[in-house]
């Protein structure tokens, strides 16, 4: 879609797609990890270190001048090129990588809370098994391999990570379930609704 609306490069385009989702693990095992350490490591030490993981990411831009320099170049001559190419389609200053990561944050807190608050309305579960067990559901899909659709997958890891909390299996099995129908459910209606949306002329930069 990049390429033919707005021709951009495939390898630069692969290359945000890449570094969007090594963030979106990294906001998912932040948020996880702020339930796990409330819930048994409360300490200094404990939310220090989850205070580094989270800035991590902003050592990209001192980084990637020292991967260009220092191991791009030991690369062959095409490999390298293609290895630039990819490494243009993240971000080259601190404005736009905070934007983008202000951005993931939001979205995934919002989608987190929202799961934590189904499933706490199908099952009794506190607060802590709830955003575990939404987090469990949203990792298992980067697995490298999981079911069609999810199913089972899906579910098998809500549950892991609200039994990590002290939920029981009984009652985060059916609420796993009915969460993930209704993430079905709102991918097919909008499936269904997004042909009959007006689709949007986009200029090619020039």
């Amino acid at each position: 879609m990049m390429r033919s609306s707005f021709d951009l490069p495939l390898s630069m385009t692969t290359g945000t797609l890449l570094f969007f989702r090594v963030l979106d693990l990294q906001v998912l095992l932040a948020l996880g990890a702020i339930a796990w350490i409330w819930q048994l490591h409360s300490n200094l030490i404990g939310w220090s270190a989850w205070v580094v993981f989270v800035l991590s990411p902003l050592v990209l831009i001192q980084g990637r001048t020292y991967i260009e320099s220092k191991i791009l170049v030991l690369l062959p001559r095409k490999l390298e090129e293609l290895s630039k190419k990819i490494l243009s389609g993240t971000p080259q200053s601190f404005d736009p990588l905070i934007r983008t990561l202000a951005l993931t944050w939001l979205n995934w807190s919002t989608k987190i809370i929202v799961f934590a608050w189904i499933l706490m309305s199908f099952a009794e579960l506190e607060l802590v098994q709830a955003i575990t067990g939404a987090m469990g559901g949203e990792l298992s899909s980067v697995l490298p391999f999981h079911a069609p659709a999810g199913v089972g997958t899906y579910e098998a890891g809500v549950v892991a990570g609200a039994a990590l909390t002290g939920s029981s299996i009984d009652s985060s099995v059916a609420a796993a379930v009915n969460l993930h129908i209704l993430i079905i459910l709102g991918t097919l209606i909008g499936g269904v609704a997004a042909p009959s949306i007006k689709q949007k002329s986009f200029q090619r930069p020039k």
